[in-house]
């Protein structure tokens, strides 16, 4: 990323996290340096509704707000929950932020 700033990446799934160890932690806040690393947030089993929480608030504190995008990850997410849940508690952490849930994504793919 160092290599081809104007490049924008897109962390998909929250990196596929399982734990929010430490080592995550140190990886995600390394990566939330990049101004040009966009994290899709979806792809988390919602089964653990404190880990899930946490996860969101975590990355929610570490990367820029602007860089933060919301996917459903529609249907595979009924595999472990339901849409409404799912969105939820993003609208829980997020508060119905426009920018996360619309803007980000607009932004970021040129929309």
């Amino acid at each position: 990323m160092e290599k081809v700033p104007d490049a924008k990446v897109i962390l998909n799934h929250l990196g596929n996290v399982e734990s929010l160890n430490s080592e995550y932690k140190k990886n995600m806040k390394r990566l939330s340096e990049f101004p040009n690393l966009y994290v899709k947030v979806s792809g988390y089993p919602t089964d653990d509704k404190d880990f899930v929480k946490d996860l969101l608030k975590f990355i929610r504190d570490a990367f820029s707000s602007d860089r933060l995008i919301y996917a459903s990850n529609w249907p595979v997410i009924e595999l472990y929950s339901d849409l409404k849940e799912h969105l939820d508690i993003l609208r829980e952490v997020f508060d119905d932020d426009e920018d996360f849930f619309y803007n980000n994504a607009k932004r970021c793919y040129n929309l």
